[in-house]
Order: structure tokens, then C-alpha cells, then sequence
């Protein structure tokens, strides 16, 4: 009697990025080292279980963020891909790497939401794949979380005592701070955080002496700017790139987009150009100016009206489901 055949090793499994907006960090990574991996183009900024995208599933691991990034640098990769680093420049990088997922995070966040043209943008996306007004409300609560609610105005009541009026001078002066702190976090104030990081950024990589931030071989901090430097591309913070940084975003896409990723779901991002498509770094403030100008026009007589009779069709479902349950209560 022969001996059963042993069994084949499992394949390992496949890494799939969930994005929104290009990913283009974690396949900036994946690329780095060969790593295969799958895209699949999401119609909506977030999942309601897993939280906002992108994301990574490799098996039964689901990270997302800046988990995933580490996840693949050194569980995927093993380490290799920051071997090359003495201890030094591995400090260096995280401090770096840190005011990139800082302070030009949220540079990103406010040139998807809080710049006019982002927004009309990634709500057109969003109203396109949701019901109205789903949509539209959406990519509002993100435009109040990248730019600051601005708070209800303070009633002023009269006041029956001392304390009650002091009490209500001291509400008013705190809605005033709130409202001044939600108008800095507009254009200037994001610009002169950006050009700052920007300009320690350039340093760092013209003291690499190599195309890349330390030396000849990319890193994670590689990554983590170059996908930074795509998303601002077609916005105002393209204009605030020096051209180091532009040098860099076109080495490394030139060494490692040029083929294009494998797609498991969809065709294209919702909301963003990948590597290789018209914006380019430098040449943003036209697009967000003429963004602007569409935002600054409204929406149109179908937008409108498509919102009205779905606002109304809302309404008449809670009536109903009101008198149902009066009903049910009798």
C-alpha cells in the first residue's frame, strides 16, 4: 500500500488595501520590496465597523492607519526594508515620521474637506454613491471635524444673581476662543504649519546625500512622504512644495508606479488621482481656484431639487412610523 501524498503548504495569503483616497503609502511599501497586493476601491471613506480607510487585510489581520504601515514594515517585510539604518537615522526617521502623520496629516485632511475645491470634489464623489442627502451630510461632519464646528451662539438669559451673570460672562468668553480657534484652522494657518514640515523635510533629504531620505535604499519615512505629497497634488498645498520634494515625488514614482496595481474590485479611486494622471505637485493652486469658484456657485436645479423630494420622503417616513407607534401604544 503506497503512502498518501503529503499535503501542499497553504498559499499565504493575500494583502488587499482597502482605500478611499490612493493608498499610496502602504503601496508604496509593498512596492519597496516586492510585495504583491490587491486594491479594492471603496465607494465610502469608512466602514462602519472597521472605522475610515485605507486599510489593510492580510488573513484574518485588519489594521488600518498608521497600524498598518508598522504591520507591513515589520511583520510583512521582517525589518528588511529599514536594515540599511543606523541607529541615528532610525531616530531621525521617526521624528520625521511623526511630524509627517502629525502636522501634514492634517495638511491632507483639510485639502480633502476644508479647502472649497477638495470639498466640492469628495462631495460629489460621496453624493454619487449615497442617497441623498447622505451624502451631502457626510462630507459635511468631515469638513466640521478638519476645519472646527463652529458652536451654537450663547443665549444670553437675565440673570438672577452675581454668580449666574458671572457664570454667563464666562460662557461667552468661551464660545469667543472657540470661534477664534475654528477660524485659524483655515488656509493661512495650515499653510504655515505645511511649509514648515516642508522645510525640515527638505533638509533631511538633502542631507541624505542619495535620491532617497538615507541614501540609496527607500525607507518607511520614503513612503509615508511620498504618499503625503500625492494627496496634496491638484490643491492649494501643491504650490507649497519646494522643489526638492518635487524632485523625490517623481524619482520615486518614476522607479516604482510604473506599472499600474492590481485591482480587486472597481476601477478607480472615488476621490483621487493615482501616479501617472494630470494634477501634479506645483500646479495646484489653478485646479483649487477653479474648484473654488464651482463651490461658490451652489448646486444645481436637479442637485436641489433631488435633495428637496428626498428630504421630504424622510420626513413622511418618521410621520408614519410616529403614528404607528401612537397606535401600537393604544
Amino acid at each position: 500500500m503506497s503512502a498518501p501524498a503529503p499535503h501542499a503548504p497553504a498559499a499565504a495569503p493575500p494583502i488587499v488595501l482597502h482605500q478611499f483616497t490612493p493608498a499610496l503609502e502602504l503601496q508604496a511599501l509593498c512596492r519597496f520590496t516586492g510585495t504583491p497586493f490587491l486594491l479594492n476601491n471603496s465607494r465610502f471613506p469608512h466602514a462602519v465597523s472597521t472605522g475610515y480607510l485605507p486599510q489593510l487585510q492580510h488573513g484574518s489581520v485588519l489594521a488600518g492607519g498608521d497600524v498598518a504601515a508598522q504591520y507591513l514594515v515589520e511583520r510583512v517585510c521582517g525589518g528588511a526594508l529599514e536594515a540599511h539604518l543606523t541607529p541615528l537615522q532610525a531616530a531621525h526617521a521617526a521624528g520625521l515620521l511623526a511630524l509627517v502623520r502629525g502636522t501634514l496629516a492634517h495638511v491632507e485632511r483639510w485639502c480633502h474637506y476644508g479647502e472649497d475645491g477638495g470639498f466640492v470634489r469628495n462631495r460629489a464623489a460621496l453624493a454619487a454613491h449615497a442617497h441623498a442627502p447622505l451624502g451631502w451630510l457626510l462630507a459635511r461632519g468631515l469638513k466640521l471635524q478638519c476645519v472646527g464646528g463652529r458652536p451654537a451662539a450663547a443665549r444670553r438669559f437675565p440673570p438672577r444673581s452675581r454668580n449666574q451673570h458671572a457664570h454667563t460672562r464666562a460662557f461667552a468668553r468661551s464660545h469667543q476662543e472657540q470661534l477664534m480657534h475654528s477660524r485659524m484652522r483655515g488656509e493661512e494657518w495650515v499653510r504655515s504649519r505645511a511649509m514648515a514640515a516642508y522645510g525640515a523635510l527638505g533638509e533631511a533629504l538633502a542631507a541624505g546625500g542619495g535620491p532617497f531620505f538615507f541614501g540609496k535604499a527607500p525607507a518607511a519615512l520614503d513612503a509615508a512622504v511620498f504618499g503625503h505629497l500625492h494627496a496634496v497634488r491638484g490643491h492649494a498645498a501643491a504650490a507649497w512644495v519646494p522643489p526638492p520634494l518635487v524632485d523625490f515625488y517623481g524619482r520615486v514614482q518614476a522607479a516604482f508606479f510604473a506599472e499600474p496595481p492590481a485591482l480587486l474590485g472597481g476601477s478607480a479611486p472615488a476621490c483621487a488621482l493615482q501616479p501617472g494622471e494630470d494634477a501634479q505637485l506645483g500646479a495646484g493652486r489653478d485646479a483649487a481656484a477653479a474648484a473654488a469658484a464651482a463651490a461658490r456657485r451652489g448646486p444645481t436645479d436637479a442637485e436641489l431639487a433631488t435633495n428637496v423630494v428626498a428630504s421630504v420622503a424622510i420626513f413622511a417616513a418618521v410621520v408614519i412610523i410616529g403614528q404607528a407607534l401612537v397606535r401600537g401604544q393604544r
